[in-house]
């Protein structure tokens, strides 16, 4: 998350592990402010998230501290945390602690969350990572200062919106009107056509709905970005999954949007979850407003 020099991956390589001299390397969480009450907030994530243990550390650096703890070379280096990654309860009980370190501190304070895996070989190297990247460290917190992140599943029902395009487009009833009356090899070949030309304009009708339900929400956030492809071809089509980086005082206006994109008449359905860290808006490069 920070630099290079930490190889962030949601499952790690040999290269995100550490590869020490000694048995000691830094696994890296997140990195926020430093002030007076960093270690306040230190001490109540230590007593909640119990899996990480008293061994949480803040490392500091100017504006910045990095929340870390220590771990053995034996458990996260290159070969041990390949093998570890094939075991299922530890590998659930690494990250349930990852996770939770990170939630526990955004609720008192915005924090950068650092992928899973993140490990540097000393406290020096991250010292240099974090001298390095400072001021656009500090940037990136002032931008999630009092945010949210937020995640938007817009679903449609397929079936509905084919009937709604056949219904829209002249073109479309003037083929099917042609394939009642034609001949049966003609009207075998008339039904491809239009199966065709309807699943097109469908597609284009999602499509639509999908970015203008984007833009609607996009307007009540700091910052949005769909998060992975989705299938449009089933009959329950996902057609947007996204992130948006919502600040707390626009949270209601919001999920007002949200609600109001569903329409049972239209077959639209959006659903969201959250408040969670903003695990998609933490990398070094995203613009600050």
């Amino acid at each position: 998350m920070v630099t290079e020099r930490a190889q962030n991956a949601p499952q790690p390589t040999p290269e995100a592990g550490a590869t020490v001299g000694g048995d000691r390397a830094w696994y890296l969480y997140g990195v926020t402010r430093s002030d007076s009450l960093i270690h306040d907030l230190l001490e109540r994530t230590r007593a909640d998230v119990r899996d990480a243990g008293e061994a949480l550390q803040a490392l500091i650096c100017g504006d910045l501290a990095a929340i870390v703890r220590p771990v053995s070379s034996e458990e996260f280096g290159p070969e041990p945390l390949e093998k570890h990654l094939q075991d299922v309860a530890w590998l659930a009980a690494v990250v349930r602690a990852h996770n939770d370190v990170i939630a526990a501190f955004h609720r008192g304070r915005a924090i950068l969350p650092a992928k899973f895996g993140s490990v540097f070989r000393s406290q020096e190297d991250l010292r240099a990572a974090l001298t390095e990247a400072h001021d656009a460290l500090v940037r990136q917190l002032d931008r999630l200062t009092e945010c949210d992140e937020w995640a938007i599943h817009l679903y449609v029902d397929r079936d509905v919106v084919e009937q709604r395009v056949g219904e829209m487009y002249p073109e479309l009833q003037r083929l099917r009107e042609d394939v009642e009356t034609a001949r049966p090899g003609r009207a075998y070949l008339l039904q491809r056509q239009l199966d065709a030309e309807l699943a097109s304009a469908t597609d284009a009708m999602l499509s639509d709905v999908a970015l203008a339900a984007f833009e609607r929400l996009q307007r009540h956030a700091v910052a949005g970005e769909t998060t992975s492809p989705v299938r449009a071809d089933d009959p329950d089509a996902e057609i947007l999954r996204a992130a948006f980086l919502v600040r707390r005082h626009h949270l209601p206006a919001f999920l007002s949007e949200a609600d109001s994109i569903t329409d049972a008449g239209t077959g639209v359905r959006c659903e969201y979850s959250g408040p969670w860290p903003p695990y998609s808006f933490a990398a070094p490069g995203d613009e600050v407003p």
